[in-house]
């Protein structure tokens, strides 16, 4: 809902039976309320500010493709969207609602770039951007569901030619102005993908991330050079120090041996004597 004056450049969503869309930019003027009306009009003209099932608020020139899949929400029992026409890297989405919404629209976006919702880029190497609306937003937050869990897959090739380490990669949410990575899992793999399973808190813009080996390797070597090199230098002085004790003890040692033999020469002469 606009409360301000002006003129607004909107995307306007409509969604069909069997899943196709169409998005229009259209205008919506905001006038000043009039001073001689009681009423709580905006006196706009255009479509009105109720939500859309299904709405999406990334705009329409930073979506390359976009999935859609419908199932019914009932409070207090488990749903599951599937895509089937794997357009997208998403294969499902499932959670238990808290709440009953009835027929549901959610709507899986692959972008061109990170979403317009975000402030910055998320950590590691980037497979893919994406969007995750569940009906209107208030149906995809926190505090409506719980249990919710993310399937994607990740091609291997984009794991081959970017050196990613498999067990690095991961979903990241975008929420509270930074990038959470979510728990997750590898489920399976086939010849030309890898399959995973993510936990999440909500549904909002996402990124598929995964580090490269090289980056690894360069982590731990940082992490791991200065206490080799001082355990080194300790166990090289310890063995210098026991080297010059052996050189030490040595000449006393024969000393004894020496005294010993005289002490049995002189014993075994005065015993030939008596």
């Amino acid at each position: 809902m606009y409360t301000v004056p002006g003129t607004f450049r909107v995307n306007l969503t409509a969604f069909s039976e069997d899943g196709s869309t169409a998005t229009k930019t259209a205008s919506i003027t905001v006038l000043e309320r009039s001073s001689s009306s009681g009423g709580s009009s905006n006196g706009g003209s255009g479509s009105n500010g109720g939500s859309c099932a299904g709405g999406s608020p990334e705009p329409a020139k930073n979506v390359e493709i976009k999935e859609l899949s419908r199932a019914f929400i009932t409070g207090g029992k488990p749903v599951r969207f599937d895509f089937t026409k794997n357009a997208t890297s998403i294969l499902s989405i499932a959670f238990d609602s808290k709440k009953t919404s009835g027929k549901t629209t959610t709507i899986v976006e692959v972008l061109k770039d990170r979403s317009t919702l975000t402030s910055d880029t998320p950590e590691d190497e980037v497979y893919g951007y994406l969007n995750i609306w569940v009906g209107n937003s208030a149906r995809g937050i926190e505090s409506n569901l719980e249990n919710a869990v993310i399937h994607f897959r990740v091609e291997k090739s984009w794991i081959e030619e970017n050196d990613i380490d498999q067990a690095s990669i991961v979903l990241n949410r975008y929420n509270d102005s930074k990038w959470n990575p979510l728990s997750t899992g590898l489920s399976g793999e086939d010849d030309r993908y890898l399959y995973f399973t993510a936990e999440t808190p909500g549904f909002s813009p996402f990124a598929i991330t995964g580090k490269t080996k090289a980056s690894l390797t360069e982590i731990q070597s940082e992490s791991g050079t200065e206490v080799p090199e001082q355990n080194n230098e300790n166990k090289g002085a310890n063995v210098e120090y026991t080297s010059d004790q052996k050189e030490s003890t040595g000449i006393p040692g024969f000393e004894i041996i020496y005294g010993i033999t005289g002490l049995l020469a002189v014993h075994l002469y005065r015993k030939k004597q008596k």
